[in-house]
């Protein structure tokens, strides 16, 4: 068998352009989420995590600063949890400071439990919304929930798991972990297309598969080098806005070409999903043909044309206050080693959050059936908001609550570039996702109930707003920027 790179090439460019939105907020979702792609199987990441371990003191070097950069720095490094049971192991025996040790440890636990179950999983979704997109045009972002849908998250994380964990072992070997790389290449794709199959059917799959092909699979990688290089150059935005999505449906047919052209597979009756190799179509896959029983809620439309009531606007002002708060909190908790109250008010909230998503619901519905201008209006009205507040903040306040002063095409380090991508991408996974779907869930509180509620919220809320414009909320790790806003006043020529 003879890999076609031109036409596995040719195939993916016409899948990006037929599927384009779709799977750039797949991606988008991947480099939020979990940091990129896993890096858990190259040697270079896995010698500098011994070697760190090793060390009395572990350091951990920071990759970038940015919006994505705590989430790439922290959460989604592969050897995190290492990290934190090296700092457990200090805290506990070298500096017997307990408290610490506790706090690594559950550190470690959650990073862990975070790299297993949701890194892991939701890779395998990934892999499936390519694999159906390139055939099923219509294909929804939500695919990538097909391990979780499918309820056989534990089966999919064991085996990718010892995948993983076999790789790392080989990577040790050097010459080993390259060969291991391309003989694994496929197990992921097999999960995805039958999350019931066991390790060992997996691993057998995969390496036979593979049988003759590393060679032309790594000659593939190769000329994929120039969208790596061109990704590095523009920051990552290349692999986000294109080259992400083009070069997953590339392997996504690499994957079908070799199943097709492999009919003497041991495991071969366990690759039974024959619909992923159906032509063209202008829809779905259909629902009753999966081979695993999907769960769906069946009452759930997910209806992003549909008006809210005024009950349910407060109740999302609420939650996405909460969740922008819960966000910042934890970022900072995880680059910093702090736990701080983030935000101008004492409460729970962030309102930015809340007003932002509120105001574009509200006064962006007439886009809402262009994705596209939905995006682009959604970041201008993101970064006005976000920029006027910071002024008023500013100018009224004398404090900084923000500031992205260095990054990349910043204006006056209130608003930047890579802040208003992710703003604007996460306004339209809010407005064609989230909000349908908390609609679903809060239209099933009594109404008496739900206006209870909100009438607490909001009286909490006034007492805390009024209390907070006399005694905002100050200090280390919320207002602590390199120099006072008076001063860079003071210096800046209008």
């Amino acid at each position: 068998m003879i890999v076609d790179r031109k036409k596995l090439k040719e195939k993916s460019r016409e899948s990006v352009k037929k599927t384009y939105l779709r799977s750039v907020l797949v991606i988008f979702i991947f480099t939020l989420i979990m940091g990129g792609y896993s890096n858990i199987t190259k040697s270079n990441n896995n010698y500098e995590t011994i070697k760190n371990v090793s060390e009395k003191t572990v350091i951990k070097d920071k990759k970038t600063s940015g919006v994505l950069a705590p989430i790439v720095n922290q959460m989604t490094k592969d050897h995190s949890a290492i990290i934190s049971f090296a700092n457990a192991y200090k805290f506990m025996f070298k500096d017997k400071n307990i408290s610490k040790a506790v706090l690594s440890l559950m550190a470690a636990i959650v990073f862990m439990l975070f790299y297993i179950f949701i890194k892991l999983v939701l890779s395998i979704g990934k892999y499936r919304y390519f694999l159906e997109s390139r055939v099923y045009r219509e294909t929804k972002t939500e695919k990538i929930l097909f391990p979780y849908r499918s309820r056989k998250v534990f089966n999919i994380a064991k085996v990718i798991f010892i995948r993983n964990f076999f790789q790392l072992l080989w990577d040790l070997t050097i010459i080993g972990g390259f060969i291991k790389h391309y003989e694994y290449r496929m197990i992921e794709y097999v999960m995805a297309e039958n999350p019931d199959i066991k390790y060992r059917e997996a691993f057998s799959l995969s390496k036979e598969m593979m049988m003759g092909l590393k060679w032309q699979t790594f000659i593939l990688d190769l000329s994929l080098i120039g969208w790596t290089l061109l990704s590095v150059f523009t920051l990552g935005f290349s692999d986000l806005l294109f080259s992400g999505a083009y070069v997953e449906f590339i392997y996504s047919e690499l994957y079908m070409s070799i199943r097709r052209g492999k009919k003497s597979l041991t495991y071969a009756h366990l690759l039974n999903d024959e619909y992923l190799d159906a032509r063209e179509i202008n829809g779905e896959y259909p629902l009753d043909k999966y081979k695993v029983p999907l769960w769906y809620k069946k009452d759930f439309k997910s209806d992003y044309m549909q008006k809210y009531s005024i009950v349910n606007l407060i109740l999302f002002f609420f939650t996405f206050a909460f969740v922008g708060w819960l966000w910042e909190v934890l970022l900072c908790l995880l680059t910093d080693g702090v736990l701080v109250n983030r935000g101008t008010m004492l409460g729970p909230w962030l309102p930015i959050y809340g007003f932002g998503i509120i105001f574009i619901i509200i006064i962006l519905k007439p886009f809402r059936k262009r994705p596209v201008i939905y995006f682009v209006m959604a970041i201008l009205l993101s970064g006005a908001l976000e920029y006027s507040a910071a002024w008023y903040l500013e100018t009224f306040k004398h404090m900084k609550w923000w500031d992205y002063s260095g990054y990349f095409l910043n204006l006056h380090g209130r608003i930047c570039f890579e802040g208003l991508i992710v703003f604007g991408l996460g306004a339209s996974i809010v407005t064609y996702f989230l909000c349908p779907l908390l609609n679903y869930y809060y239209k099933k509180i009594d109404k008496k109930i739900a206006i209870i509620i909100c009438i607490i919220l909001l009286t909490l809320f006034g007492i805390d707003m009024i209390y907070s414009s006399i005694h905002p909320n100050v200090g280390k790790g919320i207002t602590s920027y390199s120099y006072n806003v008076k001063e860079r006043y003071s210096n800046r020529n209008y």
